[in-house]
C-alpha cells in the first residue's frame, strides 16, 4: 500500500540503504517501505555519497540523505 505524503524516517532510510546495497529495485524497496518509485529514487540522489559500490553503482548512505534533510529544514523558511 502506498502512503502519499510520507516523510522518509531515518529507520526508511536505512532499510533503503541495506536493500539498495544487496542490489535491490528501487520498484522492490518502494514497495516494502510503502512509498513510491519516484520517491525512492530522490531519496536515493539525496543520499549519493559521491563514490561507487562493489557493484560499480553510485553508493547510498542514510546518513548523508539524513544530513541532508536537515539542512533543508534548517534552512528553509
Amino acid at each position: 500500500m502506498v502512503r502519499k505524503n510520507r516523510w522518509i524516517l531515518w529507520e526508511d532510510r536505512l532499510v533503503i540503504e541495506e536493500m539498495y546495497r544487496n542490489g535491490e529495485a528501487p520498484r522492490k524497496i518502494a514497495e516494502r517501505i510503502g512509498t513510491t518509485e519516484n520517491t525512492i529514487y530522490r531519496e536515493l540522489r539525496r543520499g549519493r555519497t559521491g563514490k561507487l559500490d562493489e557493484g560499480q553503482k553510485l553508493e547510498y548512505s542514510a546518513k548523508v540523505a539524513q544530513q541532508g534533510r536537515r539542512y533543508h529544514f534548517r534552512n528553509d523558511g
